[in-house]
């Protein structure tokens, strides 16, 4: 239903919770919500070493091999590998491939999530961005990359 924006999100090492509501549908309102929940973790800085490469070319990485529908599924977790199913992949290949190349890439946030490194991270093209959120756990098997607009 359009009209409203909310956000919730929980920080469990803080044992708290944003809720950011807006009455309406024209705001930009992640910056916002972002803000304050980097206001209220930045003290934590307990994110998960992980087993593999930095966050930015991980994200590069996965990126490309949607774009080729050439999935090297050793790189992921169980779950997502289920998820990530031939059919999705190919959609993915089909909205992603004329992208062509980021002008850049740039990760927005960095935490810690059910033992998980979380990511938001940013791809910029001429005239238009998206992001993607990417989940890894320690041993460096990617739990969730979903991209929006």
């Amino acid at each position: 239903m359009s009209g409203f924006l909310s956000y919730n999100t929980f920080a469990p090492r803080t044992r708290s919770a944003v809720v950011l509501l807006v009455n309406g549908d024209d705001v930009v309102a992640r910056p916002i919500h972002r803000q304050i929940m980097n206001l209220l973790t930045k003290d934590d800085e307990h994110v998960p070493k992980i087993d593999g490469p930095p966050p930015r070319e991980m994200a590069l990485e996965l990126f490309h091999q949607l774009q080729q529908n050439r999935i090297d599924r050793t790189r992921l977790g169980e779950e997502y590998d289920a998820f990530l199913t031939p059919e999705r992949a190919a959609s993915a290949a089909l909205h992603l491939a004329p992208l062509g190349e980021p002008d850049a890439v740039e990760v927005e946030s960095a935490n810690e999530r059910g033992g998980m490194e979380g990511c938001v991270i940013r791809f910029r093209f001429p005239g238009r961005a998206i992001s993607a959120s990417l989940y890894r756990t320690p041993d460096g098997k990617v739990q969730q990359f979903l991209i929006s607009p």
